[in-house]
């Protein structure tokens, strides 16, 4: 069976995205969520259903966090 994008880590809906995935799309009622990591954190937009290709109705990143040995 081919690896899933997201793995159940807790309970019903906690989810992780796997290392071999660079995005996924979740779909929440009529928005689509597109996920992405990137080298330097996680990029997040939103789209109306069906309208994908067009331009974000809303977007957000953030860095990954330093850790004290500098990654």
């Amino acid at each position: 069976m081919p690896q899933q994008a997201l793995k159940r880590t807790e309970g019903d809906t906690d989810y992780e995205l796997n290392k071999d995935f660079k995005s996924c799309w979740i779909a929440v009622d009529n928005i689509s969520v597109y996920v992405r990591r990137t080298d330097e954190g996680v990029a997040v937009a939103l789209f109306p259903a069906q309208h994908e290709a067009e331009e974000p109705i809303a977007a957000t990143w953030a860095t990954f966090p330093q850790t004290s040995e500098g990654n």
